[in-house]
């Protein structure tokens, strides 16, 4: 807190299905604006991604439901 973050939070390395927890519980604890920036799942065994853009946009729209993030994007993977 020392250095007064505009946001903290998570991207890439977890799809939004995983990374839901994690950003659950750091909307909770932090005292500046939390941030999603979800790959598409796991790479496969080519490398490709098999989360469909659907998984994402479902994710936003239950983040903003409980007001989990004030900060959404997407990493790996993700399309428009």
């Amino acid at each position: 807190m020392h250095a007064r973050p505009l946001s903290i939070g998570l991207n890439c390395a977890l799809g939004a299905q995983e990374m839901r927890s994690h950003i659950e519980e750091l909307s909770q604890i932090a005292a500046c604006y939390t941030s999603a920036y979800p790959n598409a799942g796991l790479p496969n065994a080519m490398g490709e991604y098999d989360e469909q853009t659907g998984t994402n946009s479902a994710f936003y729209r239950r983040m903003g439901g409980k007001w989990l993030g004030n900060i959404v994007g997407g990493c790996c993977g993700t399309t428009p």
